[in-house]
């Protein structure tokens, strides 16, 4: 595992590592944990969470098709997301409680929707290009995601990237009133995918409305999980 840059943050040191794909990953110090496998971050990215959500095969049924992602991380999700579909209309709603991470992904991204973001009134991080926008909702996810109504404007999600740091290191992003605010929002053909398949997150849950079942995990991990509305 080789250190490309390190940045300083304010919740800690964040070390851009490279993985087995050639893509980039970060260990965060505060989390004490790598936000992807080392197998492939990008890689990673596509099968849990493109694959797992079945984007492909959905995304033409809404316009927009609405995405709401639980941890920004390297902004993979979107980018994936944009290879896929193109122009496509997408609505792509993200959290990040890491600033650098945010300010790490304008500078390096060379899609349009990352370099034309902005803080809005809410100090949130806005992009619009023609029918596609990305909202970033900046800060503890658990409180901003009370703001979403804003940003969804009557819209449901049709797919959730549940991409926290592990149930130990990031409990709250695992717990049922999290799932229970997913689900409010969710459209009756939204699928949620994460490479979690720990029974605590799969009780909360099934408990908060999903259902859920098991799925062959990415690269050393065994299995993860993908679930639907019930």
């Amino acid at each position: 595992m080789s250190v490309e840059k390190t940045l300083i943050g304010q919740l800690g040191k964040l070390e851009i590592i490279e993985t087995n794909d050639g893509s980039l990953s970060i260990n965060s110090s505060f989390y004490d944990e790598n936000c992807h496998s080392l197998d492939g971050a990008k890689s990673e990215t596509i099968y849990n969470f493109i694959e797992g959500c079945e984007i492909e095969s959905r995304y033409q049924n809404h316009q927009p098709f609405v995405i709401f992602e639980a941890g920004l991380g390297m902004g993979y999700g979107l980018d994936c997301t944009l290879d896929l579909i193109g122009e496509y209309p997408l609505l792509f709603i993200t959290t990040e409680i890491e600033p650098a991470l945010i300010h790490y992904n304008i500078e390096k991204k060379k899609h349009d929707l990352w370099k034309t973001l902005k803080k809005d009134e809410h100090g949130h991080f806005i992009s619009t290009i023609k029918n596609q926008k990305l909202v970033i909702l900046s800060g503890d996810a658990t409180l901003k995601i009370k703001e979403i109504d804003t940003y969804l404007a009557n819209k449901k999600i049709h797919a959730i990237f549940q991409d926290a740091f592990s149930p130990k290191k990031n409990p709250e992003l695992w717990s049922e009133s999290w799932f229970k605010k997913l689900y409010q929002h969710s459209d009756q053909d939204c699928i949620l995918s994460t490479y979690c398949a720990s029974r605590g997150p799969l009780e909360a849950m099934e408990a908060a409305g999903f259902l859920t079942r098991s799925r062959t995990g990415f690269g050393r991990k065994k299995r993860s999980t993908v679930a639907t509305i019930k």
